[in-house]
């Protein structure tokens, strides 16, 4: 299926488009994962793209460039989390923006879009994430379990405890360098199978300060 380009916008200096993709086949995987590696300070774990079940990409470019070709100013990747009760409902697992587009108005452009186009959504984000003062501001105050902010857009409260246990089960699909001493055994991202939550022993999970979500 053909990327669909949203909209021309201002980010920035340049002219940029928000574009849809609804396929790994449609992006560039390589630049993808620059700019969430890059932004997060941290690498995505072995086969994660290869285990996501994808909705949609958000990506947004300088208007006219391939979506295929990169770099990207910032992204949100949707995936489905097999809610059996609630078709319909998606979870943002990663939303990233170059850091030298920070605040020309890239995510706010994306957001809009991701909105349009989903408005059942939940995401995670660390409570240490210095982001969690905007997601307050466009999803209201968060569940808390720690070490997770757990927000959420459109869902009914049967819809967010799901949510929650979801997010909270859902192991960290980016960890540290090698050279960071973290521990290896994170190597996969996890295969969600339909209908059940995520699952990662305890002595899996990965501790840190910077963001993940």
């Amino acid at each position: 299926m053909k990327p669909e380009s949203v909209l021309p916008c201002f980010g920035g200096w340049r002219l940029m488009e928000i574009v849809v993709a609804k396929s790994l086949d449609d992006i560039n995987q390589i630049a993808l994962k620059e700019l969430i590696e890059r932004g997060f300070g941290k690498r995505l774990v072995e086969g994660y793209f290869n285990n996501i079940d994808p909705v949609a990409f958000f990506v947004a470019v300088n208007q006219k460039e391939d979506i295929k070709e990169g770099p990207y100013k910032g992204a949100i990747v949707i995936v489905d989390p097999h809610n059996p009760y609630s078709p319909g409902l998606n979870y943002a697992d990663k939303m990233i923006v170059a850091e030298e587009h920070r605040g020309n108005g890239v995510f706010s452009t994306l957001w809009d879009e991701v909105k349009n186009y989903n408005p059942k959504l939940f995401w995670r984000a660390k409570k240490t994430n210095p982001a969690n003062e905007l997601y307050k501001s466009i999803a209201g105050e968060p569940q808390i379990t720690l070490p997770w902010n757990v927000y959420s857009i459109g869902l009914k409260r049967f819809e967010r405890n799901w949510a929650r246990n979801y997010a909270i089960a859902l192991p960290e699909s980016l960890v540290m360098t090698d050279e960071d001493g973290i521990d290896e055994k994170v190597t996969t991202s996890p295969i969600i199978i339909p209908g059940k939550m995520p699952q990662v022993p305890l002595s899996e999970r990965v501790s840190g300060s910077s963001p993940s979500f």
